[in-house]
């Protein structure tokens, strides 16, 4: 628990010095810190020992004919296997670690607004379902890499690319299929007016305290379309009373108004890349809004995630886009009594999670201590 902390602390000192440059070094050294994190790690993750065993059985044991075997591993993975068999299994996780670092590292730079990187980059070397979690599950990482990348081409509307991207993506982790309907997106723009907040709010309180049926009809289709993935993941972190679902309606509201903005608000068009009154370079208003839509998919799949680990699976491919959401709305408010109860509450939040994450009995064993390839050898 101890390295995760500061490794975190570190790359978020490092992005606070660079906040009026959008692409600062400051930005650059956090991920260069948080990539020696990445590719030095040894048996850190619950599946970290599996993905080293499967490279093993995949580099010596595949006949061709297997390869299409997505009931082992998917063809994806096969192939990235074998391209590193000349190299070693530690090789291929460096290059996955440097390929995580450039992409999210890239997603930073275009949508997170300077001003507020740091706070991006608390949520996501302290929000254990961005950084540690990918981390171990490698082959989804390379699908959540996938489509991160696939967004800037769905918010400019390139459907093509962002098709082939999910296409390339569920060659990694089958999970990523759900993602093609995500495509419509690009073209669905629904105003996030009063009644369609309340409606949403309804809908996901309702999921919290009387989904029992949705749980048990969704159970059944993901059972038999991805029966595979169904026990391999455990669920995060549950709101275990009634003080955690009003905060977590909180943060969901933020969501839910600021989206609105973005609807409501004609002259952002008119300035796209800068808010009136503002400086600071933002995303354009596509990007914008396609980042808040994927926040309340998020938000919608959380209690279903709490009960169901194939959906906490699917919403580990939208999860990320609260490193940018969260900065945007920040930098949006003018209200600094909101600032300051949103800053207040989601720092403290996010590190309760982290805590108890490291406190749990399913992941204590293997994220507990962080150990690196350099302890195999004998001094």
């Amino acid at each position: 628990m101890l390295i995760p902390i500061i490794v975190g602390s570190i790359a978020v000192i490092l992005s606070c010095l660079s906040q009026h440059r959008q692409n600062g070094w400051g930005l650059k050294a956090a991920f260069v810190i948080i990539f020696v994190f990445l590719a030095l790690r040894y048996d850190y993750g619950n599946d970290y020992m599996t993905y080293l065993d499967g490279f093993k059985e995949i580099t010596y044991k595949y006949n061709a004919h297997k390869f299409f075997d997505v009931t082992a591993w998917e063809p994806g993975w096969v192939l990235l296997n074998f391209v590193f068999k000349p190299f070693g299994f530690f090789t291929m996780v460096m290059f996955t670690s440097l390929l995580t670092c450039v992409v999210i590292y890239r997603f930073f730079r275009n949508f997170v607004p300077a001003k507020y990187q740091w706070l991006g980059i608390f949520l996501y070397c302290f929000d254990y379902e961005l950084l540690l979690v990918p981390a171990s599950a490698m082959r989804q990482n390379m699908g959540i890499l996938l489509f991160l990348v696939g967004i800037e081409f769905l918010y400019k509307k390139r459907i093509l690319g962002y098709l082939l991207l999910v296409g390339a993506a569920s060659s990694f982790h089958y999970s990523a299929r759900v993602l093609v309907p995500i495509a419509l997106l690009a073209f669905v723009n629904i105003k996030i007016n009063k009644f369609i907040a309340v409606l949403c709010s309804l809908i996901y309180v309702c999921l919290y305290l009387y989904g029992e049926p949705v749980f048990a009809f969704i159970t059944s289709v993901t059972g038999t379309l991805f029966e595979k993935y169904t026990e391999s993941y455990e669920g995060g972190t549950s709101l275990s009373s009634g003080l955690g679902l009003v905060y977590s309606l909180f943060l969901f509201g933020s969501v839910l108004y600021f989206a609105g903005m973005e609807f409501i608000r004609a002259d952002l068009a008119e300035h796209e890349g800068v808010l009136p009154g503002q400086a600071e370079p933002f995303p354009v208003l596509a990007a914008r809004r396609l980042l808040f839509k994927l926040a309340i998919l998020t938000f919608m799949f959380t209690p279903l995630a709490f009960q169901l680990a194939m959906i906490a699976r699917i919403n580990m491919y939208f999860a990320p886009v609260m490193v940018a959401v969260y900065p945007i709305i920040a930098i949006t408010t003018r209200n600094a009594l909101y600032k300051l109860m949103l800053l207040g509450s989601l720092i403290p939040f996010t590190l309760y999670r982290f805590v108890v994450f490291f406190n749990s009995p399913v992941w204590e064993k293997k994220f507990g201590t962080y150990q690196t390839i350099f302890s195999l050898l004998n001094w």
